[in-house]
């Protein structure tokens, strides 16, 4: 079971007929949904020439197929959130982005943020970050994110499972193994000085060190500091490797903000296939 690991620094109208035990939905279908999202885009986003129009134009179209596809998984329901002013203004802004610059990873990750974004009626603090995500994903670089997704699991992310060092194996191989590690991007000052105008995290004056990390979050398996890299570094080179970077760069005086734990948290679930709840880093 994972959970949240915080360590501190030293230093408009539904109709339902229910009938026995089965529900008829009369809402909003996915082609009547498709079909305002598509609306909402071209009435917004003329200004380009015919050639580039047409460009943003077939984008857009193939955002929004990958959008409807996601939200087939989900409730019928919840396309009647396609009425609502603000989700149309968060598709628009999704589709906005990959018209403009056609990154399909970027696609990717704000169509995730989207659907999430779909499931949540009320005006919450789960809703606001997932509005802000999405505004402030398209500023960041894929390996940004990943810096992002890399602090996030060392100092947010404990599995509690974890009984033996083969436990902690198989934690790296799910969760680790699929975190791209680039790094030289990871040592440049400047990603993490952008990531704080972004609005994601901050610097700050304290650290924390990997072999606390897995000290405090593992006691039983490391009794002292000492014993952290030999042991990891034999069960995960690439834990390792982010093990030296960690110690090396800013990303051991890296704090996350809300909206930095959201993007991480979105993009960690979507590299390891995992569908953990956000709630539990945001009590």
């Amino acid at each position: 079971m994972l959970r949240n690991n915080k360590y501190e620094q030293s230093g408009g109208q539904n109709s339902i007929n229910l009938q026995g035990e089965n529900v008829h939905y009369h809402g909003l279908t996915y082609s009547d949904a498709k079909e305002i999202a598509q609306d909402v885009f071209e009435k917004n986003f003329r200004e380009l020439s015919t050639e580039a129009g047409e460009i943003a134009k077939q984008r857009a179209n193939e955002v929004l197929d990958e959008i409807m596809i996601k939200l087939e998984k989900i409730e019928e329901k919840a396309l009647e959130s396609f009425k609502d002013p603000d989700v149309q203004y968060q598709i628009f802004n999704v589709q906005k982005e990959y018209a403009r610059n056609g990154d399909k990873n970027l696609a990717e990750m704000l169509t995730d943020l989207l659907v999430e974004r779909v499931k949540e009626s009320d005006r919450n603090l789960k809703q606001i970050l997932l509005n802000e995500s999405i505004s402030v994903l398209p500023k960041l670089t894929s390996a940004q994110v990943n810096i992002l997704t890399w602090i996030f699991l060392l100092r947010r992310v404990k599995n509690t499972q974890v009984e033996s060092l083969g436990h902690l194996q198989n934690y790296f191989q799910q969760f680790y193994n699929p975190v791209p590690l680039e790094s030289a991007e990871t040592q440049l000052t400047a990603n993490y000085l952008h990531l704080q105008y972004a609005g994601c995290g901050s610097v700050s004056l304290g650290e924390i060190s990997l072999e606390k990390i897995f000290c405090e979050g593992y006691p039983h398996l490391f009794p002292t500091e000492v014993e952290v890299i030999p042991a990891i570094s034999q069960l995960s080179p690439k834990v390792a490797a982010i093990a030296h970077l960690w110690n090396n760069t800013s990303m051991k005086s890296f704090e996350l903000t809300s909206v930095g734990i959201t993007i991480a948290h979105s993009n960690l679930c979507r590299l390891t296939n995992s569908n953990l709840d956000l709630s539990i880093w945001l009590n």
